[in-house]
């Protein structure tokens, strides 16, 4: 059984701090958009945030590809590469089908059927052909053969036996195509040029000449693609060689199925906004997973506590991604390398957000107060557009200083900056460090080496010189000792 693996989409979430703009401009603050990662969150959750415009993500529908129903695991699910596969997985082989969907594969089913009847037509008509030429150039070759009995000249049956090896050869070849009418190999030139030598045989030797028309119009028949679509349309006034290439039972069952597709309804202007049919839902699921009140998230090295999160203008906007130089040049290196690519596409989303200091306490009161100035912020603005009058419903608190909020990001996001470059510095340094240590530990094994091979060398040099003087004491002490043996024997003999 196939495993279908799904490109997985990114989302990209800008957090900007809510309540912050330049008086009389509409000049955005600097360092007030703050890329978002899962591990704000949580620790052990990851850098990067998936998504998906195919299947809806809600608790119910994760429970049911068997994750469990907390705010824990739905952060680990998106933002794990491994486990939205099996979401997504799971989603695609239980989906209910629409009815749209369903008549598409009904579609595309009756489409494959039609397609294969063609197949089979076509088989069928070859092979009609490829019978009916073995059939006349075994008529041929009999006649052939009888003729040649009849025939006193030696010329004559020489010619009758050079044509019958041509129609022995002729047959090879139909035996051959046959086996591969229903395959894309099947050479439907050749059975042309047996047509042309089937037709001189029998235009040379007068053998059924009343069936010679029939294989002039067969093969001019055949040899006619439009001629033949022609014939599968037509009812009346056929001849021999049309109703011997019909197949009746085939077109009928073509015609059949193609009736059936035409009558199915295109449903593709219905499922044109496809795409968009889970976004807000699934765009609203993350926004609560992640930025729910109350929840600390952690913006490097400082912590906060978000108050509330909320779309630019209470609307959702979700647009592509525009990937930075480095990234396209990743992608690049990635696809010269060869690797699999599984990432799919990348969106971008705005989020406001309002933080509160987690080192600040709030009482229910403050957050009551808060709670207050939101819902007055809105009925002054309803109002003002209503009426263009103001209320003066904002209560103000202490507790909540977006200013200072901003202001605490910024200067540690300075200070890191500054941490940051220091490391960079220090892992330099030790870099350079252990390159210098590698480097003394390379010439240390080499002055090694070399040391141990002049030692070596010495000490062949020493074993040399000890024996060679063995070998010359030995060999004056043979010399004396054979000396003396000789003296021996003759002052021997003498005495004798």
């Amino acid at each position: 059984m196939s495993v279908k693996i799904f490109k997985i989409d990114t989302l990209k979430i800008k957090l900007v701090l809510d309540d912050l703009k330049i008086d009389k401009s509409y000049e955005k603050i600097k360092d007030n958009n703050i890329d978002f990662k899962p591990s704000m969150i949580d620790k052990e959750l990851g850098k990067e945030l998936y998504f998906t415009r195919d299947f809806l993500l809600s608790p119910t529908n994760l429970s049911k590809a068997g994750f469990d129903n907390n705010a824990k695991t739905h952060r680990q699910v998106l933002s794990s590469k491994s486990k939205m596969q099996d979401f997504l997985t799971y989603m695609d082989k239980n989906k209910e089908k629409t009815e749209g969907e369903r008549e598409a594969k009904k579609k595309e089913k009756l489409e494959d059927i039609v397609k294969n009847l063609v197949k089979e037509r076509k088989a069928y008509e070859d092979t009609q052909i490829i019978d009916k030429l073995n059939e006349e150039f075994s008529t041929i070759k009999n006649e052939l053969t009888k003729k040649g009995f009849e025939s006193a000249d030696t010329k004559e049956k020489s010619g009758y036996n050079n044509d019958k090896q041509k129609i022995n050869v002729s047959v090879e070849t139909l035996k051959k195509l046959k086996k591969t009418v229903s395959s894309d190999d099947f050479e439907r030139n050749e059975i042309i040029k047996e047509f042309d030598i089937c037709i001189k045989l029998k235009d040379k030797y007068r053998i059924n000449s009343e069936t010679l028309d029939f294989f002039n119009q067969l093969k001019e028949l055949y040899n006619t693609p439009e001629s033949l679509n022609a014939l599968h349309e037509a009812t009346d006034d056929l001849s021999d060689a049309d109703k011997y290439l019909i197949n009746k039972d085939l077109n009928n069952k073509i015609k059949k199925n193609t009736k059936e597709i035409t009558e199915i309804k295109d449903d593709s202007t219905d499922n044109s906004n496809k795409n968009n049919l889970y976004d807000e839902k699934n765009v609203n699921f993350i926004k609560e997973t992640f930025f729910k009140s109350n929840e600390n998230i952690n913006i490097s090295p400082n912590t906060f506590v978000i108050y509330s999160s909320d779309y630019p203008g209470n609307n959702y906007n979700l647009e592509a991604y525009n990937k930075p130089k480095q990234e396209i040049a990743k992608d690049d290196r990635e696809n010269k390398e060869g690797k699999q690519n599984l990432s799919g596409n990348v969106y971008q989303i705005t989020i406001n957000i309002k933080l509160i200091d987690s080192k600040e306490k709030l009482s229910k009161v403050e957050y009551a107060k808060i709670g207050c100035s939101e819902r007055g912020k809105r009925i002054e603005k309803e109002a003002f557009e209503l009426f263009g009058i103001s209320f003066n419903l904002l209560q103000n608190t202490n507790m909540y200083n977006p200013l200072a909020v901003y202001e605490k990001i910024t200067r540690t996001d300075q200070e890191r900056k500054k941490e940051e470059r220091i490391k960079k510095r220090e892992k330099e340094n030790n870099r350079i460090l252990q390159e210098e240590a590698k480097e003394e530990e390379v010439k240390a094994a080499v002055r090694r080496k070399k040391r141990l091979k002049e030692q070596a060398k010495e000490g062949e040099e020493d074993n040399s010189i000890n024996g060679g003087a063995i070998k010359r004491r030995t060999k004056r002490r043979t010399k004396r000792r054979t000396k003396r043996r000789t003296k021996r024997k003759t002052k021997r003999k003498t005495k004798h």
